[in-house]
């Protein structure tokens, strides 16, 4: 057996033992070689976003629901996508990823002091993202005139010297990469 790609040609002939045929019988069999196809490795990906599959060289049938055959594949869900190419000559190949989706995080915030008094007024703030984790916090408490307008830290504490109403931000960046934000006072 062949084990390249390539035509062949084998010879076919009858013997029964005492006699021989006269003739051969020529066969031309051509081996073609497996199309390839590769979605490439695993992917993570935030709630919200997206991920491209495609492939070329032939026809595909994508085996999840939402893609359709002979076109890239949006792939928005969590799960296995897996794809059959099949080329000019009817050979096939198939290939699966998986694609995770992880989570934004809620984010959430208290003010650990009262956020009404006379200025200059210390307030500390606390974190309450769900879900909890070691995660990337930054801080802005709108306070445009202070030097320290910014901190991170799961808990920050900021000053505010002048009297006024202040928009105080918190975005956080999870350990999977993912962002929420929310501003709040």
């Amino acid at each position: 057996t062949p084990s390249v790609t390539g035509s062949t040609t084998y010879y076919a002939e009858a013997d029964d033992g005492t006699c021989k045929s006269a003739t051969r019988e020529q066969a031309a069999i051509t081996i073609n070689a497996l199309p390839t196809v590769d979605l490439g490795i695993d992917k993570e990906k935030c709630a919200g976003d997206s991920v491209i599959l495609s492939v070329s060289g032939g026809t595909y049938k994508w085996s999840n629901i939402g893609c359709i055959d002979n076109a890239p594949c949006v792939a928005k869900t969590q799960g296995t996508h897996k794809v059959s190419l099949t080329d000019i000559q009817g050979c096939t190949d198939e290939d699966d990823i998986l694609i995770t989706i992880n989570p934004n995080p809620t984010v959430d915030f208290v003010a650990n002091d009262s956020v009404n008094g006379c200025a200059p007024l210390p307030v500390e703030f606390t974190d309450q993202t769900v879900p909890a984790g070691d995660y990337t916090y930054t801080w802005n408490f709108g306070d445009t005139t202070s030097a320290t307008n910014t901190e991170t830290g799961k808990t920050a504490t900021h000053r505010f010297a002048r009297a006024g109403e202040y928009d105080i931000s918190l975005t956080v960046l999870t350990d999977k990469n993912c962002i929420g934000s929310t501003t709040k006072y």
